[in-house]
């Protein structure tokens, strides 16, 4: 639908604005009353519905009841040569998602500013039970000329609070970066949602960034609903302190813990911009200087254990060493034969340390046992070096030769250390194995390029480890609106797009474990037209078929 150039009604199109998800939206000249104006103009396969149609002029009718400076005014509401178009205020100025994109973080006095505006927008549509639903940057128009005039627009997503029941069941309405938890769980919403959207709005002022970005849609849902926010002055260093407690307060994932009405968030900021933590709050506390020193104790108390060792250690080589040269004196003192080598004396320690020396360590007596054969006493004095070491008078000097206990001890504790060591480390070898394997999923319809029409059905290839679940995530290029699906163990899923998102989609498939994507496939393009999607029929009929979905239909142009 290209309208360009020419003439609706007393309007002159002049171009093309942009295009949504159920509506393209031009900038036209109105002769009569020697102004410009915007006109959004329902696409023509759209006036076949008349479900639709009177949505959109019902949307149209709580729009136009809202009369108040911040927020864009609906002109005319009308209907002529097969289109369906609402006549609007045409907005001069910038968004305020270009404003942060040119400057980053905005100074605080001019945030103060464009937020006290969209919060005095929201509290007029509030006050009348309508509900934006679609908060973000993008539909803030900031006019610099005007002392930065702000007007909040696009109130083609507000739909009455009675009037909730249209919109369908798993079809989510919003920009993912901008939802809130409930609008991800797709739950029945209330103003509260405009409050955390407005949230995320104030936060992105503030820092530059939203608080969550991720690399699919459906990753910033999860971290939406499950996720807390990072501080604003962890990217913003020297912000105020008591702005982290209304940040937090709007984003709070309970709505029950968040602001109840849009005027007490900015009653709060004023507050806090001035430096001075807002009634009923407290600072939020900072545990992490309490942490570091808790190492050190530990540290020191292993010292006195060490000390200890090596005292014991000192005092038992010093005992060794005296008993060692007891030793060699005695040796030396039989040697020049001041002690007697009387007959009866020399039997009795011969057998006396041949058994205590076995019974000790078995591997040192090998050593031992050959000097206990050597004691023949036909040598009398030739051997005297040798044969004095296994027979010596005193039989406490031969425990002295415990010298070899001493070193077959260290031998066996070396033996059971590396004996515990061998078996850690089998046993700790397997688990590096036991995360569960999957496969990225292969997409295999709605094919790429395909024109498709509802109920379609989304089929994929693939394989699941235990534990681990399927989700399906479709968003609609024009708008950003997503569709998702529960968590699936099948391969395949059957659902309705909504009939006003005419157009191109693109579609994924996560593999979910514990909350988290652990993979996600690339995404798969189709256009979907609830009117003209392909089928066996052609499309368009009800005998379409079961699933009634178009298939290698090639995209219109």
């Amino acid at each position: 639908m290209d309208l360009e150039g020419k003439k609706l009604g007393q309007y002159q199109i002049i171009e093309e604005l942009g295009r949504g998800g159920m509506a393209v939206v031009y900038k036209a000249y109105q002769p009569a009353l020697n102004r410009f104006v915007a006109i959004k103009v329902l696409p023509p396969q759209f006036a076949f519905d008349d479900e639709f149609v009177q949505r959109f002029l019902r949307e149209a009718r709580s729009a136009a009841a809202l009369h108040h400076p911040n927020i864009m005014t609906i002109h005319d509401i009308s209907h002529q040569d097969g289109f369906y178009f609402i006549v609007m205020e045409f907005v001069e100025g910038k968004t305020l998602d270009r404003l942060v994109a040119e400057s980053g973080r905005l100074p605080l006095p001019r945030i103060q500013r464009i937020i006290s505006q969209v919060v005095a927008a929201l509290e007029h549509a509030h006050q009348r039970g309508l509900i934006h639903r679609d908060i973000k940057p993008t539909n803030i128009m900031v006019d610099e000329q005007r002392d930065d005039h702000v007007t909040l627009m696009d109130f083609g997503l507000v739909r009455a609070a009675e009037d909730s029941s249209l919109t369908k069941t798993g079809t989510i309405v919003g920009t993912p970066e901008y939802m809130s938890p409930e609008q991800a769980e797709g739950e029945e919403i209330d103003q509260r949602t405009d409050i955390y959207s407005l949230g995320v709005v104030l936060f992105k002022t503030l820092t530059g960034r939203v608080p969550f970005s991720r690399s699919t849609p459906h990753a910033v849902l999860i971290a939406h609903m499950t996720q807390e926010p990072p501080s604003i002055s962890s990217i913003s260093p020297g912000l105020p302190a008591p702005l982290e407690a209304v940040v937090r307060k709007a984003l709070a994932k309970d709505r029950d813990k968040r602001y109840s009405r849009a005027s007490e968030l900015s009653r709060d900021l004023d507050i806090a911009l001035r430096g001075e933590m807002p009634p009923g709050m407290k600072k939020r506390a900072r545990p992490r200087p309490a942490a570091p020193p808790a190492p050190e104790p530990t540290v020191v108390t292993q010292k006195p254990p060490a000390k200890t060792g090596v005292k014991g250690w000192m005092w038992g080589l010093g005992a060794a060493a005296l008993l060692l040269l007891l030793t060699v004196c005695g040796v030396a003192a039989f040697a020049l034969g001041v002690v007697p080598f009387g007959a009866s004396g020399s039997p009795s320690p011969t057998p006396t340390a041949t058994p205590d020396l076995p019974s000790p360590t078995l591997t040192a007596t090998e050593e031992i046992e050959p000097t206990a054969t050597s004691t023949p006493r036909p040598s009398p004095t030739g051997e005297a070096s040798l044969t004095p070491e296994p027979s010596p008078s005193p039989s406490p000097r031969p425990s002295a030769t415990a010298e070899p206990t001493a070193t077959s001890t260290p031998t066996v504790r070396p033996t059971a250390t590396s004996a515990s060591a061998a078996t850690t480390q089998p046993t700790a070898a397997p688990q590096e194995t036991a995360p569960p394997q999957s496969t990225m999923p292969n997409l295999v319809e709605p094919a790429q390029g395909g024109t498709y029409k509802s109920p379609l059905t989304f089929q994929w290839n693939g394989s699941l480890a235990a534990g681990q679940s399927y989700q399906v995530t479709a968003i609609h290029r024009g708008s950003g609106q997503a569709v998702q699906s529960g968590l699936l163990s099948t391969s395949s899923w059957v659902t309705d797009l909504p009939g006003d998102k005419v157009g191109e989609w693109a579609w994924t498939v996560s593999v979910v474990q514990g909350g988290s994507a652990v993979t996600t496939s690339p995404e798969h393009f189709f256009w979907f037209d609830p009117f003209g999607g392909g089928g066996d029929d052609g499309g368009g009929g009800d005998d379409g078929g079961g699933n009634g979905d178009g298939k290698n239909t090639p995209a219109p142009p």
